[in-house]
């Protein structure tokens, strides 16, 4: 039974890359039927076999309130840009090239 599961993570990794890397390398799209087979796939695959061996994530108890913690985070940079209390790097040179327009 380990070879099986061993083999089924295999196929899972190179399902996963293979689709990674023929998107990277643009021999298939993002939005095309190959890459989600390939990531639906390789990711049933690597779920069973996490499962198999208890490989799960590094997490420790209390760790999902960091976790949503960090997901609120990315939702709100993503949708609510505005909100964040510090321009980046690249907002605060935009905002300077608009002001130095006007002289």
């Amino acid at each position: 039974m380990k070879l099986v599961i061993d083999i089924i993570g295999w196929i899972g990794s190179v399902a996963v890359i293979a689709a990674y890397g023929l998107n990277s390398y643009q021999k298939i799209k993002s939005d095309s039927y190959l890459f989600l087979v390939l990531n639906l796939t390789g990711g049933i695959c690597l779920i069973i076999y996490s499962y198999y061996y208890t490989a799960y994530a590094n997490t420790q108890e209390g760790d999902e309130a960091e976790v949503l913690s960090m997901l609120i985070e990315n939702y709100k940079n993503e949708y609510f840009p505005i909100i964040n209390s510090a321009p980046n790097q690249s907002q605060s040179l935009h905002h300077r090239s608009l002001g130095d327009q006007h002289r």
